[in-house]
């Protein structure tokens, strides 16, 4: 065929155009790499010159603090007693602006001399800088650098600079160390100007830590980067430079860092590799833009040339396109119309086969699709619907068949329900028809919007659930009527048998003949095991709603089980057998459980015993428990057949059964057998019976219980333990390894404090563990009820109306015996040395902070009440508070809170808090007033009142607040109370109620 001319100028124009095209892009894209790399190149050298300068600078100040420093380490020298550390750092001017204060130490570390006075005579042994100047392995004379950082002797961020001072025969004599303030570092770099986006740092080569940083994020002194790339890379030579993400933003940068000379730091300063290439990547959009102008005026040529030869060919093209586009359509249109056939055959038979009545509405809420049931359970005639029948006809025809009961307004009614289907949400819902069926509705959102209804006949289940609701309520009823016809029952027992044996305790005092004494002595153990009976009696009511307690005491164990065999003497008697004690060599001799709960087991295990003891003797054995998780094992040992398996199991019941035991037949389990498994399951110790043989080869049965570790109290003069008390602060005394943690015995406790929010979580904390608390409103009160009745602990709040702690204590320590060696504890919102050395002088024991936490108040119960011998030093160590971070605290204090939820019962906390928080809105304008007025007496009572309550109740935010008012009325400084101090406290506040409030309501919903 004979080419088509035409075709082939075309095709000769367009290869022409695509190579001119092409030869631009290539002269475009080798200029824009070389302007980048000029780019590049300039930016590199000035990050380098910027690094250097930077380096030098830091340098000169480095040598400065250095020579500074060795200057006052010589005058030290020359005369150590008269050294005016102050004078001496007024006269070196080079510390202006790089260094505020400075302290000196001896060799022991204790502060002799600085410029902040309140860190005299502190110890600063465990600081860095003395650890690393008083080491003897130190190289000698030099600077010691540390890392970045923020205490309360310099109150700012800065390096600690030190430098050691010597004996005249080369020891050590301590130091001299100077602030090397982080702000005098950004000083520095904040004279560069690199940009918005710019990173420089003075950063650690040997711990990866940050010194100072000026950055467009905040970078904290202290902060590591020693797992980054960047630090990897500047640790690489002295100085360099490297491309990629700094630390903590992970930007991308161009970086130049060099190190100090003599120093392991290194200053890093890099730019925003998008701001430093920002010229480069302008002059590469202009000549892509003229490369694009050029392509495009080439390309319109080459698309004018081709044109008129296409037109033609895609008009056949386009016709051919058309007749297939037809076919496929049509062919499409087949298929889903078959389909659409078939979902809506699958659909209504679907609907057919659903017991319940089933409505599709579309979005515009229109009837699509229902099945034969629905009429019926929607009360609507079914020839009236149709496909796209509104719901409001609908509506109107359920309101007609009374489907809403009575409604006096039709219409108003279908405007409430359409309301209800266009917002929605949906769910289950139930409604009583007229006709008594009762009717569950189901409905959920279509993804088109419409509705899908389900309607299901539910009356037979609602029949069946009422009938069961009704028989439950019948059975509360009748276990109400049994406890109380237990409690009842056992209260007439115990007034009848108290009258019996007041009666006999009368005839005891008169003239008897023996045997009448003998018959008297029968009578009152009688009467004191139907005591017991009483008292299991009126134990059922407490079994069956769980709400039996314990009440935990030290007791000898020897006692106990002389108790009883004395009460059971007299039946063993009658049956004829013998009654015999054993303790085992390791067994403990005192406990710590509830005593009279332990003796009426053993009473009623005595008892069952006996049942099955034929002749011989009863042993009642202790010995140690078998395993650490044992105390102690307890049996009751006789001679006689032994009780067959499925008996022995129906021995201990959880419910109370009533019969009468027999060797042939099963057991049917005791009333006291019952009591004594939910006894022993209360103390956490286990009950059982096991089949035994004597070394004589005679059968019995061993009737044992056990109780657990905790039952243990801790041993007088256990040397392991007082050893660890004496070494510990008391908010963190625990048991050492070895032994197990055990609460102390139930205590009496004096609670001495003002703010009744304050007193009522305190002694909820200490009566939730088994404690016995009263309480004292002020000092006048506390004295008086010491005077009358004997405590084991008196807590003591420093600050009250009238008569405050330190004068009730003093008054206290001039009573007679035992009044005046009652250890007493002072309670303090800001346990400053001031107060410490005040509560001693006062003879106080110790001083515990507010808020006080369980575990600290369980910690002041074993120092001061039930502490070993070796303990008793420890009578005067205040608690020590742990420093706090100096960022914005949040509202609340979630340890606190989550300590209080998990000592309180919810509705006990609930209780307080609210309490707490009317007693602060209370309090809150006489503060407000006192700080108007400028009363600093007035602002420290109520302050420290309401520091008390906001630390207690975890409000952490407030409590800040507080104390900063509190110290400043306290130090004589009302300059930072100013007018917005005010709304700051009241908003701190809000906040802190908002909070609490809402996560009550949360936990109840």
């Amino acid at each position: 065929m004979k080419p088509d001319k035409h075709f082939v100028t075309a095709a000769a124009i367009v290869m022409a155009a695509v190579c001119l095209i092409g030869l631009t892009w290539v002269g475009t894209n080798q200029v824009i790499r070389n302007q980048r790399r000029d780019t590049l190149d300039r930016v590199d050298a000035t990050l380098a010159n910027q690094a250097l300068t930077l380096s030098e600078q830091i340098n000169r100040q480095i040598l400065g603090l250095d020579q500074t420093l060795r200057i006052l380490a010589t005058a030290w020298a020359a005369n150590p007693q008269g050294f005016d550390l102050e004078a001496w750092r007024n006269q070196a001017v080079v510390l202006n602006g790089l260094s505020r204060d400075m302290v000196l130490t001896d060799e022991t570390g204790i502060i002799r001399k600085s410029s902040v006075s309140e860190a005299i005579n502190q110890n600063a042994s465990s600081l860095d800088y003395f650890r690393a100047l008083a080491d003897p392995s130190d190289p000698g004379d030099r600077l010691y650098i540390g890392p970045a950082a923020i205490d309360g002797i310099m109150r700012q961020w800065h390096m600690n600079v030190a430098r050691a001072l010597n004996h005249p025969d080369g020891s050590f004599a301590g130091l001299i160390d100077a602030d090397y303030r982080i702000a005098a570092i950004t000083d520095v770099f904040n004279q560069v100007n690199l940009g918005q986006n710019a990173f420089l740092a003075l950063v650690g080569l040997d711990d990866g830590k940050v010194r100072g940083a000026v950055s467009a994020t905040t970078v904290n002194p202290d902060a590591s980067i020693s797992e980054t790339p960047m630090f990897a890379a500047i640790q690489a030579g002295d100085s360099g430079l490297w491309t990629g993400p700094s630390a903590y933003d992970a930007v991308r940068r161009i970086h130049a860092y060099r190190q100090i000379p003599d120093r392991r730091l290194a200053v890093v300063v890099a730019m925003s590799e998008e701001e430093a290439m920002r010229p480069a990547r302008l002059w590469r959009q202009q000549a892509d833009f003229f490369a694009g102008c050029i392509t495009a005026l080439l390309a319109g040529l080459a698309l004018a040339l081709l044109q008129g030869t296409r037109l033609a060919r895609r008009r056949a093209a386009g016709m051919r396109d058309d007749r297939a586009l037809l076919a496929a359509s049509h062919a499409q249109y087949e298929v889903a119309r078959a389909l659409a056939t078939a979902k809506t055959e699958q659909l209504e038979g679907t609907l057919a086969s659903v017991s319940e009545g089933v409505s599709l509405v579309d979005a515009h809420l229109c009837l699509v699709e229902w099945n034969a049931r629905f009429p019926a359970a929607a009360g609507v005639p079914a020839e009236i619907l149709r496909v796209g029948l509104p719901m409001e006809e609908i509506l109107r025809a359920q309101i007609k068949t009374g489907q809403f009961g009575p409604v006096r307004n039709p219409e108003a009614e279908v405007a409430r329900q359409m309301a209800r289907l266009r917002g929605g949400p949906f769910g289950a819902a139930q409604q009583q028809r007229s006709d008594g069926r009762t009717i569950e509705m189901r409905r959920h959102r279509l993804p088109d919007g419409g509705l899908v209804t389900v309607l299901a006949d539910i009356t037979d289940r609602a029949l069946a659930d009422e009938t069961v609701r009704n028989a439950q309520a019948m059975a509360a009823t009748a276990k109400a009527e049994k406890s109380r016809f237990a409690t009842t029952i056992g209260e007439e027992i115990q007034a009848t048998l108290d009258a019996l044996r007041n009666a006999l305790r009368q005839l005891g005092d008169s003239v008897l003949a023996p045997p009448q004494r003998s018959l008297l002595t029968t009578a009152r153990r009688a009467g004191d095991t139907l005591s017991d009976l009483a008292g299991d009696i009126r134990d059922l009511p407490e079994i069956d709603a769980g709400t039996l307690t314990l009440r935990p005491s030290l007791f000898e164990l020897r006692s106990v089980l002389d108790g009883c065999v004395e009460r059971v003497a007299d039946q063993a008697a009658r049956h004829g057998l013998s009654l015999h004690v054993s303790v085992a060599d390791g067994t403990p001799e005192t406990l710590l459980t509830d005593a009279d709960r332990l003796r009426q087991v053993l009473v009623n295990l005595a008892a069952s015993a006996m049942k099955y003891t034929r002749t011989g003797a009863l042993w009642l054995i202790a010995e140690p428990g078998r395993n650490a998780q044992e105390a102690i094992r307890l049996t009751l040992w006789n001679e006689g057949p032994a009780i067959a398996a499925e008996a022995r199991e129906a021995l201990f019941p959880s419910s109370v059964a009533t019969g009468q035991p027999d060797s042939g037949h099963p057991v049917v389990a005791s009333l006291g057998l019952s009591i004594c498994r939910q006894l022993i399951r209360l103390m956490g110790g286990r009950i059982g019976c096991d089949p035994c043989r004597s070394d004589a080869g005679r059968d019995g049965n061993a009737f044992w219980i056990t109780l657990p570790a905790a039952a243990l109290p801790y041993r007088a003069g256990d040397d392991a333990v007082a050893d660890h008390v004496s070494a510990a602060p008391l908010e963190s005394i625990v048991p050492p390894a070895g032994l197990p943690a055990r609460r102390p015995p139930r205590t009496r406790v004096l609670l001495t404090e003002d703010v009744v929010a304050n007193q009522r979580v305190v002694a909820a904390l200490l009566r939730q563990q088994g404690h016995c608390v009263d309480v004292a409103s002020d000092g006048a009160a506390a004295i008086e009820a010491l005077r009358t009745t004997p405590y084991d602990l008196v807590l003591m709040d420093i600050v009250m109306p009238g008569m405050n702690g330190r004068e009730a204590t003093r008054i206290v320590r001039g009573l007679p015996e035992p009044a005046c060696s009652t250890p007493i504890v002072a309670l303090t919102a800001n346990a400053s040395p001031e107060d410490e050395a005040d509560c001693d002088a006062a003879g106080m024991n110790g001083l515990l902070a507010k808020p006080a936490s369980p575990a600290g108040l369980l910690n002041v119960l074993r120092l001061y009440v039930w502490a070993t011998p070796g303990g008793t030093e420890l009578a005067r160590r205040p608690v020590t508070l742990e420093a706090q971070e100096t960022s914005v605290p949040p509202v609340l204090s979630a340890d606190r809170i989550n300590e209080l939820r998990a000592n309180l019962p919810p509705a006990t906390f609930a209780q307080l808090v609210e309490a707490c928080l009317l007693d602060l809105d209370r309090r809150l304008p006489a503060l407000r007033r006192a700080i108007v007025t400028g009363a600093p007496a007035a602002i420290t009572a109520h302050a420290h009142a309401m520091v008390g309550m906001a630390a207690s109740y975890g409000m952490i935010a407030l409590e800040d607040r507080l104390r900063l008012v509190m110290n400043a009325a306290r130090d004589g400084d009302l300059g930072p109370l100013g007018p917005g101090i005010v709304a700051d406290l009241e908003r701190d506040f809000e906040q802190a109620a908002r909070s609490l409030r809402q996560m009550l309501r949360t936990e109840m919903a």
